[in-house]
């Protein structure tokens, strides 16, 4: 019983003024969404301060010392996600990623990283 009391209320889309009608609940619902989205990406927007306090955050967390050891364990760990295939992204869409990470890891180690013959 109370289905159809909810029911009762509504009026179908027929006819000319259901036409209209329905146009009208149309371009409202699209100008609903169209303003929720507008709110989510400035939600995410980031202020230049709010920016230099995450910037010190990971300066003051993370020590440059240990820049080769995290890289190449970084690089290990990728390489054993495609490995096992845990990652949706193909090896040839990670090879760059793996190549810099190595290269990082290379030069904080004070070797080349890349030789000519």
């Amino acid at each position: 019983m109370p289905r159809q009391a909810a029911t009762q209320n509504l009026t179908p889309f027929t006819g000319e003024e259901g036409r209209k009608r329905a146009s009208e609940a149309g371009k409202k619902s699209a100008a609903v969404r169209a303003q929720k989205k507008k709110d989510a990406q400035l939600a995410k927007v980031k202020t230049s301060y709010d920016l230099n306090v995450g910037l010190a955050e990971i300066t003051a967390t993370f020590q440059r010392g240990t820049l080769a050891t995290s890289a190449a364990a970084t690089a290990q760990y990728l390489m054993a996600l495609i490995v096992s295939g845990s990652v949706e992204l193909s090896g040839k869409d990670l090879a760059p990623l793996i190549g810099q990470l190595v290269d990082v890891a290379r030069l904080e180690e004070g070797q080349s990283t890349s030789n000519a013959v």
